[in-house]
């Protein structure tokens, strides 16, 4: 995976994620580096939020990651969003630090997604330091292809649940099945994703 600084900013202690409170949760506060990501040779990105603390070579850093929710796109853009306490996501703070020339922000950091409307895969740390934003799941296919997976027109759906994943394909036809796997206490769901995805992949190729 290739990585490029596009902006610098700081992140408080609660954060929302994505537009209209996609998601809230907790970060460790402080500075961030924002990095945009892109496989070898492909022009789809994403955007990942890391701590100054951490390592900053992407390619290290991505193995602490897991899938946590999938949040909806409206405006054609995700971001992080700094917000108080008592305070929700701001329509106003998200459009202005969308237009916002400089490329250094505070309180979040909000950009285009690819091809506008749509879902994007959040992923974080343990730490809360490390977010990722993955609007074409180019994390997945990069390491499904180390698997030997590189086309998905099989999968309708995928899901992440607290203890499995599941993946729905066209079996036959216009007909689908559901295969799942459960996550082991050391694994991440993403990798036992992957794994599942080999796995129907090999029976309906």
């Amino acid at each position: 995976m290739q990585q490029k600084l596009i902006a610098t900013t700081t992140l408080g202690s609660r954060i929302v994620i994505g537009e209209h409170d996609g998601h809230t949760t907790h970060a460790k506060p402080g500075k961030y580096n924002v990095y945009e990501i892109t496989r070898d040779g492909e022009s789809e990105r994403a955007i990942v939020f890391v701590h100054e603390s951490e390592v900053q070579d992407v390619n290290e850093l991505l193995k602490k990651l897991k899938i946590v929710t999938f949040c909806g796109v409206d405006f054609a853009s995700y971001g992080i969003q700094t917000v108080e306490k008592n305070e929700n996501w701001s329509y106003e703070k998200w459009i202005q630090q969308l237009n916002q020339e400089s490329n250094e922000y505070t309180d979040g950091f909000v950009t285009n997604t690819n091809y506008g409307d749509g879902l994007f895969t959040l992923y974080d740390n343990e730490k809360h330091s490390i977010f990722l934003l993955d609007d074409e799941d180019i994390y997945i296919q990069e390491l499904a292809a180390q698997e030997g997976v590189t086309d998905f027109e099989w999968v309708r759906s995928y899901t992440i649940n607290k203890e499995d994943v599941e993946v729905e394909y066209y079996s036959t036809g216009e007909y689908t099945a559901i295969e799942k796997a459960l996550i082991g206490p050391d694994e991440r769901n993403i990798d036992v994703l992957v794994k599942l995805f080999k796995q129907v992949h090999d029976k309906v190729k």
